[in-house]
């Protein structure tokens, strides 16, 4: 059975903002995820790195993107020089600043960039800082070298559904509303709403995965939908096409009558694709 992952992007980023707050509560600045358009490049080609940077006290928000130019160790996604090494300077090399950022993929072959991941996938490590204020943070994302077979793209989130906002443990509708931005819902303490999200037709691929020495395989890749908010907790944190739905309750953290509740779901597959949407609430 596959494991839903959020896409906490690498062990620099601080997913929880304390030991107590899970990775879906956003507080502070945050990167939640990183869209490159397209997911999949060869060299000489570019991509639109878009990184999904927020900052709850209204703070601009800096980028800076580096390459590392280091292998990662098996098991690991990103190189530990290029994270926490003591000199993790001679290991990045400059590649742009801001978001969006065009990156073109430099002259590099699949061995040059270390182990496939379980997807039979080459990936490029690109690190990046986000500041504001006196904050700072660090992130990656690994950009997937095309190879022969059909290229990844990115998965489209369409929508996101609610039901009536009711008593926390209270019988639910099927979400069937649709949230739209610009359109909050109002959410009072101690109630709990019903969220969906779906793909668009076609966000779902099937892949080859060919490792030298082992038979070829055809995969359908899946897909996930990871949740965000400002207050509240959810029931799932991610969820999937086949069990869709998370309850956003108001249990905890809540703030004053009147807040607005920033909402996002990032959309995934297995290969570096994807997506994500914004949508508001407000507390009653």
């Amino acid at each position: 059975m596959r494991r839903w992952l959020k896409p906490c992007l690498f062990a620099l980023v601080a997913c929880t903002n304390n030991d107590f707050d899970p990775a879906s509560y956003v507080s502070g600045l945050r990167v939640l995820a990183v869209k490159a358009e397209p997911p999949e490049v060869a060299p000489g080609e570019s991509s639109t790195l878009s990184a999904l940077a927020v900052d709850t006290q209204g703070r601009a928000i800096g980028l800076h993107w580096f390459r590392c130019l280091e292998l990662p160790l098996p098991g690991r996604s990103i190189a530990d020089d290029c994270v926490t090494g003591a000199d993790a300077g001679s290991a990045l090399m400059a590649a742009g600043d801001g978001s969006p950022l065009s990156y073109t993929m430099p002259a590099v072959t699949q061995t040059s960039l270390g182990l496939p991941d379980s997807t039979g996938g080459f990936y490029l490590q690109l690190i990046a800082r986000a500041n504001a204020g006196e904050s700072d943070l660090g992130f990656g994302y690994r950009l997937r070298l095309a190879g022969g077979a059909a290229r990844n793209t990115n998965p489209t989130l369409t929508q996101v559904l609610h039901d009536s906002p009711h008593p926390k443990g209270a019988t639910t509708a099927v979400p069937d509303q649709s949230l739209d931005e610009g359109t909050p819902v109002a959410l009072a303490a101690g109630q709990e709403i019903t969220l969906r999200s779906a793909f668009a037709d076609g966000s779902v691929e099937t892949y080859e995965i060919a490792i030298p020495g082992t038979p070829t395989r055809t995969v359908t890749e899946a897909l996930s939908f990871n949740w965000f908010a400002t207050a509240g907790s959810f029931s799932e944190d991610v969820t999937s096409p086949d069990r869709p739905d998370t309850k956003l309750r108001l249990d905890v953290r809540v703030p004053a009558p009147g807040t607005t509740i920033d909402l996002w779901v990032v959309g995934q597959d297995e290969r570096g694709g994807t997506d994500f949407l914004h949508r508001t609430l407000v507390v009653q």
